[in-house]
């Protein structure tokens, strides 16, 4: 249509050229367009190092995702986060057998992106480009799988919350609608990220990520883009299977301490207390265990000993004998201690700059290691 016209911009990116059969192909480092699922479209290539297309044209999409997914990943490299997703991503701009949806698949270790064409073609829409883009920078940070309810909502709102600040970024327009673009198809309005649900939420996995999409887009608000985005990259690192809402923002609270001393504690309580997902005393919601719950060794109040000056209870399943050790991030030991015929240990508050730990625990029948912060 001629209206579109005027939208259309030129940008620079970065793509491959071989020169075999001088041609141009739409990849790099961090993403390539491929044909991996149907419908069959294959990738556009040129012989220029110009790739112009209008929406029409299979190639805008492809185009469109190696773009931004390129964009991305520049910025959150700019940031100090470029270690997430450095092996590439390939992936699908007409795929999912046509329909309307699209998907980020683990794929044994290679990941892949999938987007549909059908309604309004998924690849169009930045939002949906870097929601899902964002489940694998959370892989990539964790290696999680097999999620349960709350965890894989947590992992939308992720994917929600980036789609935002991305999108926020470059025109705060109607910035609380997310899937601006692919959200206007019939049956399907896309998501909000000022939700006035609170948590818990008894919807499915998309209403959680909502709420925590509105605490941190309101956190957004109050510190700006890039301080967030570092806390919310910086929290994934600590993300297990089974995380909630209230412990990961525990972890924003710790990643907090790690990148900029503490000093956003009160803007992060109070929104996280808006959402009830942290209580009036600024502690998790109805979370009694912050680390692992899992047979064999456990290790309790970890938020307490990063934000409270309380100590660490390490709890075994029967009475050992061994050694704990306090390591840095470096590998370098900063403190060891045997121990012998305990059933519980507890580690009260250390001498110790603030920043983020390994705490190694060994007896003869098993070991743990869990990060801490201080």
């Amino acid at each position: 249509m001629a209206w579109f016209t005027p939208a259309y911009i030129s940008e620079n990116i970065l793509a491959s050229f071989e020169t075999t059969n001088d041609t141009f192909y739409l990849e790099n480092q961090w993403v390539q367009i491929e044909d991996f699922d149907l419908p069959t479209i294959l990738p556009a290539t040129s012989n220029t190092p110009n790739f112009v297309f209008n929406r029409s044209q299979s190639g805008f999409e492809d185009v469109n995702v190696l773009y931004h997914i390129t964009a991305f990943h520049d910025y959150i490299s700019s940031i100090g986060y470029d270690t997430l997703m450095d092996d590439g991503i390939k992936v699908d701009t007409h795929g999912m057998l046509g329909g309307d949806n699209s998907m980020f698949n683990r794929n044994g270790g290679d990941p892949t992106l999938d987007f549909g064409p059908g309604g309004i073609d998924d690849a169009e829409d930045a939002d949906v480009i870097i929601h899902e883009y964002s489940h694998a920078l959370s892989w990539s940070a964790n290696n999680n799988d097999n999620m349960n309810t709350q965890r894989s909502g947590l992992d939308e709102g992720v994917g929600d919350y980036f789609a935002t600040s991305y999108s926020r970024s470059l025109n705060p327009f109607n910035w609380e609608k997310v899937f601006s673009w692919d959200g206007n198809a019939v049956g399907w309005n896309g998501r909000v990220a000022n939700t006035a649900a609170n948590y818990p939420s008894a919807g499915n996995i998309y209403a959680i990520g909502e709420i925590w999409n509105a605490a941190m887009s309101a956190i957004w608000t109050d510190l700006g883009q890039i301080v967030t985005d570092k806390l919310m990259l910086e929290s994934l690192h600590f993300f297990t299977n089974t995380t909630n809402l209230a412990e990961a923002a525990m972890y924003v609270l710790q990643s907090d301490t790690i990148l900029f001393n503490g000093i956003h504690t009160n803007t992060l309580c109070t929104h996280f207390k808006n959402k009830n997902i942290f209580d009036a005393n600024c502690k998790p919601t109805a979370v009694t265990e912050v680390v692992e719950n899992v047979k064999g060794i456990r290790v309790h109040n970890t938020y307490g000993f990063a934000f409270q000056n309380e100590s660490i209870e390490i709890e075994f399943p029967q009475v050992s004998t061994g050694k704990w050790m306090l390591l840095d991030m470096q590998g370098k030991k900063i403190k060891q201690e045997e121990f012998s015929g305990k059933a519980k240990l507890v580690l009260n508050q250390m001498d110790i700059p603030h920043g983020l730990y390994l705490l190694q625990i060994h007896t003869p029948f098993e070991s743990k290691v869990v990060k801490i912060c201080r």
